[in-house]
């Protein structure tokens, strides 16, 4: 367990972050105490299912990632969470991702490019991507 419990300015922050990608959010209460996680799943490894875990102390870099994440329109893309858990990671995700986000102009993709280097082609990322 973290030794920052989510205050309630922290929870509702939290809240505010997601209220567009609700189901991106996990949650689960053990012994009274909330915990958090990003829902990522098929995201780094195909076929996989996977969160990466939040604390108090992550809401700058996840406020940041989201920012990263906004069109020059102002939309956000809605892959910001994911694209946080990598640079927190510091590893891209899968190269089917990548070709998708990238087909479709995604601003998330920079945010992805930048969290780490190119990952080599196995059974968790059976498409490679070139970024070149």
């Amino acid at each position: 367990m973290p030794d920052d419990p989510w205050t309630l300015p922290a929870l509702l922050t939290l809240l505010d972050l997601f209220q567009d990608t609700p189901l991106d959010l996990l949650w689960t209460v053990e012994d009274g105490v909330p915990a958090f996680a990003v829902h990522c799943p098929d995201v780094f490894w195909w076929g996989a299912s996977d969160a990466e875990p939040l604390h108090p102390a992550d809401l700058p870099d996840l406020m940041a990632t989201r920012d990263a994440c906004r069109a020059p329109d102002g939309t956000v893309s809605a892959w910001w969470p994911q694209a946080w858990a990598a640079r927190h990671r510091g590893l891209r995700p899968q190269g089917a991702l990548l070709r998708q986000l990238r087909d479709q102009r995604d601003p998330a993709l920079t945010v992805f490019l930048a969290a780490g280097p190119p990952r080599l082609v196995d059974l968790g990322n059976p498409v490679a991507f070139d970024d070149a």
